[in-house]
């Protein structure tokens, strides 16, 4: 194989890795962008369910109140 040949074997073999590198890159971008879609996703729902038991606690207490209320309002 002449020099030019080899330079050329060899640029081809760079192109392809950087090829493969840059979408194995991609690749992980993506999955790391999922990964984290998810844990918003799984904080939101969480931050939502501690706030609606708050919110039965804080109902269930007024429920109780009722009849005290019904007395003081008579």
């Amino acid at each position: 194989m002449t020099g030019t040949a080899m330079n050329i074997d060899k640029r081809k073999e760079t192109e392809n890795l950087l090829r493969q590198q840059s979408e194995q890159q991609r690749l992980i971008m993506d999955m790391t962008q999922r990964i984290r879609e998810s844990l918003l996703a799984i904080a939101a729902e969480a931050f939502l369910l501690i706030n609606w038991k708050q919110y039965l606690g804080d109902f269930s207490k007024s429920m109780l109140l009722m009849p005290a209320i019904k007395v003081v309002l008579g």
